[in-house]
C-alpha cells in the first residue's frame, strides 16, 4: 500500500487516489496553491524528486514525503542560496575587469563564460521576484522590474565582446556596468525585499483531504 505525506501528516485523498509520483505530485499541487503555498522538497521512496529519473514519474510508489512553503518562505529560502554565491562571483568580477587586458585571450574566455554563467541563478532568481511581485503590487517592483530590464542589455553586449574577443569592452562592462547592478541588486534583495517576506504571515495549510 502506498502512503503520502504532506508536512509530516498522512495524505487520505477524495475520490481515486493517484497512483503514480506524477498524479501525487499534480493534485497536491493544485491543493497547495489553492491554499497559498507550494511544493518545497519532495521525496519517493527516499529518494529526492529532482533526482528521479523521467519514466519514475509514471511509476508507482511506496511513499512519497512532500514538505510544503508559503511563497515567502520558498522566495526567502531562494534568496539567501543565491547570496552566498553572490559574494564570490562579486570578487571574481573585480579581479577578472582588473586583469583582462593583461592576460592571454585563451584565459580570458575561460574566465569570461564563467562570469556568464554565474548570473544564470541571478537572473531566475530576479525572474521569480518580478512574476511574484506583480502578484503581489510589491512596493519594489518597479525598481526590479527596471534592473532586470537593465541586465538584459548589459549581458547582450557582453556576450557580443567576448565573441568579438574585445577584452577592453568585457572590462568596461563588468566594471562599469554588471558590478554596480548587481551590488544595488542585492542590496534591494537583502533590504526592502526580504523584510517585505518576513511581514507576511505564514499560514501552513492542512494536508489535502
Amino acid at each position: 500500500m502506498s502512503d503520502v505525506y504532506l508536512d509530516s501528516e498522512k495524505v487520505t485523498f477524495n475520490g481515486d487516489e493517484p497512483q503514480n509520483v506524477r498524479g501525487v505530485i499534480e493534485v497536491l499541487t493544485r491543493y497547495l496553491q489553492e491554499n497559498g503555498r507550494l511544493v518545497a522538497e519532495a521525496r519517493v521512496d527516499g529518494v529526492d524528486i529532482v533526482n528521479l529519473k523521467e519514466e519514475a514519474y509514471l511509476k508507482s510508489f511506496g511513499r512519497i514525503d512532500v514538505v510544503s512553503n508559503t511563497e515567502e518562505e520558498y522566495l526567502s529560502g531562494w534568496v539567501k542560496q543565491v547570496s552566498r554565491d553572490v559574494s564570490v562571483l562579486d570578487r571574481d568580477m573585480v579581479s577578472f575587469s582588473e586583469e583582462i587586458l593583461n592576460k592571454p585571450w585563451d584565459e580570458n574566455t575561460g574566465r569570461g563564460k564563467e562570469i556568464l554563467e554565474g548570473f544564470v541563478p541571478i537572473l531566475r532568481l530576479i525572474e521569480g521576484l518580478v512574476f511574484y511581485g506583480k502578484q503581489k503590487e510589491a512596493e519594489w517592483i518597479d525598481e526590479l522590474k527596471e534592473q532586470l530590464k537593465g541586465y538584459r542589455g548589459s549581458l547582450n553586449l557582453y556576450t557580443s565582446a567576448l565573441a568579438l574577443k574585445d577584452p577592453a569592452s568585457m572590462s568596461d562592462i563588468v566594471a562599469l556596468d554588471l558590478l554596480p547592478a548587481l551590488r544595488k541588486t542585492f542590496a534591494l534583495i537583502e533590504g526592502p525585499i526580504l523584510a517585505h517576506f518576513q511581514r507576511k504571515p505564514c499560514d501552513h495549510g492542512a494536508p489535502a483531504s
